[in-house]
């Protein structure tokens, strides 16, 4: 990870793709973990933080470019961004859409690093694009900071 500082919201995302294939009880183990270190809280709460930000369909692009937004750290943003939805439900859920939009209108961006995708998604999505994988991942971080995200997932699902 050339140029980026690896920090406690690194590891909790990389915790979090971590989970594929483990037991329920260690993925909920892990799961509670990592939002813990996310939202910089212990318990149940970070748990139900954790499932609300990522059922309400926000990703790591999005606590990038709201950190950049709101010029906190992506911990600080995540645990803002986790507040608001847990608090306010629907309307919380709206508040964060809205930062975003206009996080995006102010230029914050996020890269292929910041969407939890690994090298053999970069390599696949390279070859349905028919690019070379530098591209790929330029794509990708373009596609996810326009919102764009679900529409990878999908072809990573194909």
């Amino acid at each position: 990870m050339r140029g980026r500082t690896f920090c406690a919201s690194d590891w909790g995302e990389t915790m979090v793709r971590s989970v594929k294939g483990k037991s329920k009880s260690n993925t909920s183990k892990t799961l509670i973990l990592a939002a813990s270190v996310l939202a910089g809280t212990g318990g149940g709460s970070a748990e139900a933080a954790l499932e609300s930000y990522f059922q309400a369909g926000f990703n790591g692009c999005d606590a990038t470019m709201l950190a950049a937004f709101w010029n906190k750290p992506f911990t600080e943003a995540k645990a803002e961004a986790d507040r608001k939805i847990v608090q306010n439900g629907e309307t919380g859920i709206r508040n964060v859409k809205v930062a975003l939009r206009a996080a995006r209108d102010a230029g914050s961006a996020c890269t292929f690093f910041d969407t939890g995708l690994s090298f053999g998604d970069a390599e696949t999505l390279a070859g349905f694009w028919g690019r070379s994988i530098d591209d790929a991942k330029t794509k990708v971080g373009m596609l996810f900071t326009a919102g764009r995200g679900a529409e990878v997932h999908a072809i990573l699902r194909q």
